[in-house]
């Protein structure tokens, strides 16, 4: 579990370290989004070991998404979830279409593995 939490440490990091020269606010840099994201998953089934069914490779990804390990609370699922929500949201990327399309498809990818958790979790 701790190269679990390295990863999403160094993928946190990465992200928030990028600066705008507009008095500083932070720019997220929605490319370095999808590259984080791969690596992450790579990182956790090579140290896995295992063969995984087809569901727990999904359930994987969505973890990946939200920048959670395997086995969060549904709680801390919430509550990433709506984080990376307000950080990714396309309406920030207005005045950049390319950086507002990839947001759409950065939401796209959240509400999809939100919805999966909502529904395990709640049923």
């Amino acid at each position: 579990m701790g190269i679990l939490k390295r990863a999403i440490n160094i993928i946190r990091s990465n992200i928030n370290s990028n600066n705008t020269s507009d008095g500083g606010i932070a720019d997220v840099d929605l490319d370095s989004f999808f590259q984080q994201e791969q690596c992450f998953r790579q990182t956790y089934a090579d140290n896995a070991g295992e063969v995984l069914s087809s569901e727990e490779k999904m359930e994987q990804e969505y973890y990946g998404n939200l920048e959670l390990p395997q086995g969060a609370s549904f709680e801390e699922i919430k509550k990433q979830y709506r984080f990376l929500l307000k950080k990714y949201h396309p309406d920030k990327f207005n005045n950049d279409e390319k950086k507002r399309q990839l947001a759409e498809q950065v939401v796209a990818k959240l509400n999809t593995a939100y919805s999966y958790f909502e529904n395990k979790y709640k049923t």
